[in-house]
């Protein structure tokens, strides 16, 4: 997972902390409000490790219930080239081609006990993004991950979530150690981020007065909106005559928010 981020700035600290805890096989809970940069700060950190390291992190985003989050991290082993899993699906004739419907048939202890085999003392690190309300079961697997398998987990809850997975850490034996918090970004870094986007995005030809003032004042300095916008700005939907339409950015963006932004063209360029 190489980092394509290169407007990522500001989060030099969390850079490090995050960094430092996956090298040093410590669990965290990446925690904020939404557009912080939970997930470009994973991403970020998992793309500049050590190849040997990054080759053993096991990325799940999005899983929908404790059978898919077993599923989904048996799929990431198996493309890993996991040589237990390999010889032990080899010996049952389970191949690429198969894998889908041994998967569906297979129960949830059959693919907890493949997935524990798996990652017994084989350095994997394991990071469950947009991670939604903890189940009971799902709980069971985080926990006996990190205890029992030694495999440290990083779990990075949505923000509406947040306050139901800190309630776990009782059961984890966690505490503020293992939570690593991400605030909005400084006026001043916001501001260099808002340049750095305008420049990657080819704004520069824009007047962007009015622009920059807008998105730091929406945004509220958090990096993910000001991405968002600053994407959204690179549209031709939102330019006319020289101008970004601000305040079309602003409707549509209060409206349905990042995921639904329009994207811009391969080059960053309008069109």
């Amino acid at each position: 997972m190489r980092n394509t981020l290169n407007f990522f700035i500001g989060r030099e600290k969390e850079i490090r902390r995050l960094r430092e805890a996956i090298l040093a096989r410590r669990s965290l809970v990446i925690a904020g409000e939404k557009d912080t940069g939970k997930t470009a700060l994973v991403k970020n950190v998992i793309g500049e490790l050590p190849p040997s390291v990054r080759q053993r992190c096991l990325y799940i985003g999005d899983f929908k219930d404790f059978r898919n989050l077993l599923q989904r991290l048996v799929v990431a082993l198996f493309k890993q080239s996991d040589t237990r899993l390999r010889n032990e699906f080899r010996a049952e004739g389970i191949t690429k081609t198969n894998l889908n419907a041994w998967l569906k048939q297979s129960t949830s202890s059959r693919l907890r006990g493949t997935l524990y085999s798996a990652v017994q003392g084989k350095g994997y690190r394991v990071f469950l993004d947009h991670c939604p309300v903890l189940t009971l079961p799902v709980t069971r697997v985080v926990k006996e991950l990190f205890w029992m398998r030694q495999t440290p987990v990083y779990l990075v809850p949505s923000a509406e979530v947040e306050t139901q997975i800190t309630k776990a850490f009782s059961s984890f034996y966690w505490g503020d150690p293992q939570v690593l918090r991400l605030g909005p970004l400084s006026s001043a870094t916001a501001r260099k981020l808002i340049e750095h986007c305008a420049h990657r995005y080819g704004l520069g030809s824009f007047d962007l007065e009015g622009f920059r003032s807008e998105v730091l004042e929406l945004s509220r300095s958090a990096p993910g909106a000001i991405v968002a916008m600053c994407t959204m700005a690179a549209h031709p939907r939102y330019q006319s005559n020289g101008r970004i339409k601000t305040r079309l950015i602003r409707i549509d963006y209060m409206m349905r928010g990042s995921a639904h932004a329009p994207k811009p063209s391969r080059t960053g360029r309008p069109g």
